[in-house]
């Protein structure tokens, strides 16, 4: 039988009972002639129905089903009912008995919400319910079941103060809308209408962290309304072009109408849905001498319901609460609710920008082409957006006369230089991809990427202050025959390399000179590139054979970089200084994407000279990879180093300690240290915790969705969705996700899947654009703690299997690091013939201190972890005795090689022939 939840009547006086909830068998609907039955495959909760568990509402009813917002598909239709509604997905009208007046229902007491009362019988909180066809919408294909349900009665209020009751007139480019007390889920829905209008959203709350929040989808700023100089503050925020709001929507009263002359232009519209703060408004004169309207709301009629989802279909629109208001009530067979599926959703604003990084730097240009874009500090440049433009306008002209189409290669093997960014904006203008190329790699890496990606042409520094290429580079240009062009830079001007290489080949000052002098606008090449279109492939480092080449486009990298700004707060006066490799381009691009400067310290990492160039030119933000810190706080110039400028800090690169944050956060100290998670295939980072989240929070998750993507946790082997809270493997979805591995089919489909049971109630819908999502499955390991925050585990991979038991790195890493004597920790399997695999160290020791024993390192791990999990074997980073090396064995952008370090513990093991101590 069918299943419905209502509420059972107890004693108790309203405000102080809370009914009970009540499971009941209920017989399936039959339709009426022009009625629909509805399958409700999710439903929605509303501070409304708390009050109707409180007895705090009018007129309910024991026994009716609860809830007004639900989704569901129509299984059966009444013998007058459109016939194509069968089968469809639909989304509910909350309220019946209203068809179009603007006024007011057409009947006296005409308008029934649904659930709960006993003027409407009908509620969305069973299986099955019986619904007027005039009363359903079909819903939007790009949002799930869950977000469907999320709309409608809170969506309509909204969309009645503002789309109705505001008017066009106050709404578009150019207008202000202020929202009070945003935070609430009419609020958040006021302010996607708001902003998909195109006009500007200011917010109030008594949160900062709300306001944060709001600022983060869409809202141009706001303040606390405790501030007792609000309202100025407030009008400061506004721009020069309009310095006054065109209309308030507020949903708590209050004193209101007392402020909104303040606020409001002359004629300006007060939309009131709410009164939070109490009945009554207190009325001033000074509102009707500005001819300001004061206009009541409530939800709203079937038009504009109708009108309203037309809106969410066509904006592509996303509720923004969704992680915090659902209700998940599909039920089991047992008639319980089934558990919370781990599929959640970034907000869907700000909307994702359709522009080409060349587009973008044309941009930058014509507003702010004297700021400065690039400090190279070891070179002694400093270059505005307007000579950048210019810079790469005739590399763009080079680059063409050079035969070099869209699509074409550019491969770049050079260390961190200015030079490096001419050629990036340069590709981006041709249409050219830029492929990026590791210095550190060997003959061997750097044949196979060129060979692989069929580079067409290749610049390169023969020689550097580390590496000379010039051996391995004429052999590349006698056997590669895709590769037509090379131009080579030399840091050594002594020599004349001119005579080593073959006529295909020139010196980056000749390939320029030509670009000057070519006749060849790059004009239409700027327009004939895609944001859709491959920009950039780079290279990561697999667990096994050669490196993959990750084909990333314009939107992915350049709505990244945007989204990752935005929640750094980076504006067009930050300096960010960026000592990681430019091989890895999401430093430059969060700079340029917000129109920031980006101060390059050295060619190669080095911590001393990130530390002057911090304290030189009064950088603001710094980005490094977890060793890339370690190495600045124990740099003998860190304590004398000047670091006040610094506003935040991005720690990027492989899961992040706990202990390590809080050194990081504690010592330099950076007011906004953000954790992140993401990887090269999805254009960057995807999850980031937020300046107003708690310390809790920074310290043991990776943050949350950013815009525009979606996460689910999988079964590895299946891809099998999981309940909420359970570990398993991350994959994602979204704007971000590589084009493909460049060159290999296989690779790609190995990692890049469609899941169909995503069309199935519950599960996670399409995507924005109606089609089946696609997932990149990440092979990392994590989960969703109850808030919706990341907790990442670790590489798949690199589990400790012990005994059937899966032991994460991390957490055992997370626990070294917090020990005064440990400088930076590795941990690892090594075999075990008993249980599989055992848990093993390589520590380094904290200059000062005194090594501790084993025994000692085991104890601390067991004050929190479990013992299993303390490793058995420890090795000590420079123990010259064991035959253990002085450093780590690190990539060239300063990742820990765990794959290395792993291996080294294998032949330690074998070498001293000791049998593991059981650690149980």
């Amino acid at each position: 039988m069918p299943k419905a939840v209502s509420i059972s009547q107890v004693p108790g006086k309203p405000g102080q009972v809370y009914y009970p909830l009540r499971i009941d068998e209920v017989s399936r609907p039959d339709p009426k002639p022009n009625e629909l039955v509805i399958k409700l495959h999710a439903a929605a909760i509303n501070h409304r129905d708390l009050f109707i568990r409180q007895h705090l509402y009018p007129a309910i009813a024991f026994g009716t089903p609860l809830l007004a917002d639900g989704c569901g598909r129509v299984v059966a239709i009444g013998s007058a009912a459109n016939p194509s509604w069968l089968n469809k997905r639909v989304v509910l009208n909350p309220g019946t008995g209203w068809n179009d007046s603007p006024d007011g229902p057409e009947a006296q007491g005409g308008y029934r919400l649904m659930g709960g009362t006993r003027s409407n019988g009908v509620g969305t909180l069973q299986e099955y319910c019986v619904i007027d066809q005039g009363e359903v919408e079909e819903a939007p294909p790009h949002l799930s079941d869950v977000e469907c349900a999320a709309i409608p009665l809170a969506g309509l209020t909204a969309w009645r103060a503002v789309m109705v009751k505001c008017g066009a007139r106050n709404l578009g480019p150019g207008k202000n809308v202020l929202i009070t007390g945003i935070g609430g889920g009419v609020a958040l829905m006021a302010l996607m209408f708001v902003a998909g209008t195109g006009a500007n959203a200011w917010v109030t709350s008594g949160n900062r962290a709300k306001i944060d929040k709001a600022v983060d989808l869409g809202a141009k700023g706001g303040v606390s309304y405790k501030d007792k100089e609000w309202v100025k503050k407030l009008l400061d925020l506004l721009p020069e072009a309009n310095q006054r709001f065109d209309a308030i929507v507020d949903g708590a009263g209050g004193n209101i109408i007392e402020m909104a002359p303040k606020l409001l232009k002359d004629g300006g519209i007060v939309s009131v849905y709410g009164m939070t703060t109490g009945p009554k408004m207190p009325f001033v004169m000074q509102a009707v001498l500005k001819n300001i309207e004061v206009k009541g709301s409530t939800a709203g009629n079937r038009k504009e319901f109708r009108d309203m989802m037309q809106f969410v279909h066509e904006k592509r629109a996303r509720p923004v609460s969704i992680t915090y208001s659902i209700l998940w009530t599909t039920m089991s067979k047992s008639g319980k609710p089934q558990k919370r599926l781990a599929i959640t959703h970034g907000p869907h604003l700000p909307e994702l920008q359709h522009l080409t990084w060349g587009e973008l730097l044309r941009r930058h240009c014509r507003r702010r082409s004297s700021d400065i874009a690039l400090i190279s500090a070891h070179e002694n440049q400093v270059l505005t957006y307007s000579e950048l433009n210019r810079r790469s306008d005739i590399l763009a002209a080079a680059f063409l006369d050079a035969g070099i189409q869209k699509g074409d290669r550019v491969a770049i093997l050079l260390d961190n230089r200015s030079v490096y960014v001419d050629i990036f904006f340069a590709c981006a203008k041709t249409g050219a991809i830029i492929t990026l190329l590791n210095f550190a790699y060997t003959p061997t890496e750097l044949r196979h990427a060129l060979t692989l990606t069929k580079a067409k042409l290749l610049i390169t520094a023969t020689r550097t202050a580390r590496y000379d290429y010039t051996k391995v580079l004429k052999n590349l240009e006698r056997d590669l025959e895709s590769l037509e062009t090379l131009v080579h830079l030399s840091d050594v001007p002594a020599v004349d390399i001119s005579a080593s290489f073959s006529s295909k080949s020139c010196s980056y000052t000749e390939f320029l000179r030509r670009g000057s002098k070519c006749a060849v606008s790059t004009e239409a090449a700027v327009a004939g590139t895609s944001d859709s279109d491959i920009l950039n492939i780079q290279f990561t480092s697999g667990s096994t054979g050669m490196p993959k080449a990750a084909a990333l486009t314009h939107s992915g990298l350049l709505n990244s970089a945007i989204y990752i700004g935005r929640n750094l707060g980076i504006t067009n006066r930050d300096r960010i200084i960026i000592p990681v490799p430019l091989f890895h381009a999401f430093g430059l691009c969060t700079c340029f994407a917000a129109g920031a400067a980006a101060v390059l310290p050295s060619a190669y990492f080095d911590a001393g000279m990130a530390l002057s160039a911090v304290e030189k030119y009064h950088g603001t933000g710094l980005y490094g990879v977890t060793t890339m810190w370690i190495d600045m706080l124990s740099h003998p110039k860190f304590a004398s180093t000047k670091r006040q400028s610094l506003r935040f800090g991005l720690i990027s690169g492989s899961a992040l300690p706990e202990g390590l944050l809080v050194r990081v956060g504690t010592k330099f100290p950076i007011p906004h240290l953000n954790t992140n998670w993401g990887m090269t295939e999805l254009s960057s980072i995807v999850t980031m915790t937020t300046a107003s989240d708690p310390m809790e929070k920074k310290m043991r998750t990776a943050g949350r969705l950013l815009p525009n993507f979606s996460a689910k946790i999988v079964e590895p082997d299946t891809g099998k969705c999981l309940p909420w809270g359970q570990r398993g493997e991350i994959v994602i979805s979204g704007y971000g996700l590589m084009h493909s591995y460049f060159g290999d089919k296989d690779k790609t489909a190995q990692v890049l899947k469609q899941h169909p049971e995503d069309l199935l109630p519950g599960q996670a819908g399409r995507d924005t654009t109606g089609q089946l999502r696609v997932w990149m499955h990440t092979g990392d390991e994590g989960y969703f703690d109850p808030d919706g925050y990341f907790v990442i585990t670790g590489r798949i991979k690199d589990l400790v299997i012990r005994g059937g038991e899966n032991i994460s790195p991390v957490e055992v890493e997370e626990r070294l690091y917090m020990h005064p004597a440990i400088k930076q920790a590795a941990v690892f399997g090594i075999p075990s013939q008993r249980y599989g695999e055992e848990v093993a160290a390589l520590l380094e020791l904290e200059e000062g201190c005194d090594r501790p024993s084993d025994e000692e390192i085991r104890s601390w791990v067991r004050q929190t972890l479990a013992r299993f999990k303390a490793p058995v074997k420890i090795w000590w980073l420079g123990d010259k005795a064991r035959g253990i090396p002085a450093q780590w064995p690190k990539t060239s952008n300063g990742k820990l090689k765990k794959k290395d370090i792993k291996t080294l513990g294998a032949q330690l093991m074998k070498s001293e022939k000791q049998p593991l101590r059981a650690s149980l």
